[in-house]
C-alpha cells in the first residue's frame, strides 16, 4: 500500500499502532476469536511481572501488550503464518 504523505507523517502513523496502549485494545479485541492453545499463550505472557514500564502507560496496559506480542511471535516461530495474518488483520485492518 503506498501513501502519498511525509516520511514524519508514516512514522506518526506507526506510533500510534505500536505504543502498549493501542495493542493492548488490539488484545482486547481478538480474545473472543483465540483458540485455546493461543489463549494459553496469552494468558502466560499476561501474567509475567514486567521490569519497568514506560511513562506513557499503565502496566495493565504494557503487560497486555506483552501478550499481543508473545501470541505474534508463538505464530510466526510455529509456522503459522496464515492464522498470523488473520489476527494482525484483525487488529490493525481497519487502520491501515
Amino acid at each position: 500500500m503506498m501513501y502519498d504523505t511525509t516520511a514524519g507523517r508514516l512514522n506518526r502513523m506507526a506510533n500510534k499502532l505500536v505504543c502498549a496502549s493501542a495493542q493492548a485494545k488490539m488484545l482486547a479485541k481478538i480474545e473472543s476469536v483465540l483458540t485455546e492453545q493461543e489463549h494459553d499463550i496469552v494468558m502466560r505472557a499476561r501474567n509475567i511481572s514486567p521490569n519497568n514500564v514506560p511513562r506513557s502507560s499503565t502496566i495493565a496496559e504494557y503487560t497486555q501488550a506483552t501478550a499481543l506480542e508473545s501470541l505474534f511471535g508463538y505464530l510466526h516461530l510455529s509456522n503459522q503464518k496464515e492464522r498470523l495474518e488473520d489476527i494482525f488483520n484483525l487488529c490493525v485492518g481497519d487502520q491501515l
